[in-house]
């Protein structure tokens, strides 16, 4: 009962935060949560069908492409990143 109610609590937690919510597994977006969508102006279908990559603001590309090598080999880095809207305008 415990393990349900924290569950539904971090449920509650990612779906209402502000901030986009997401996990990314294989190169592509598995979760995401309401406000991931509202910003970046995709479904959740057109999500899950988009590289991860593709939705990197070009000027970040590196930068996001190097710490992902680091964060493979164990180390927490952050992962604070502009993205591309449905509509390339932001």
């Amino acid at each position: 009962m415990k393990l349900r109610e924290s569950e539904e609590k971090y449920r509650q937690l990612v779906d209402n935060a502000n901030d986009a919510i997401f996990i990314a597994q294989d190169e592509f977006i598995k979760f995401s949560n309401p406000k991931t969508k509202d910003m970046i102006e995709y479904s959740s279908d057109e999500l899950a069908g988009i590289p991860f990559i593709d939705l990197i603001q070009p000027d970040f590309l590196g930068l996001v492409s190097k710490r992902h090598e680091i964060r493979l080999t164990g180390k927490k880095l952050p992962s604070t990143y502009p993205f591309r809207s449905a509509d390339r305008s932001r």
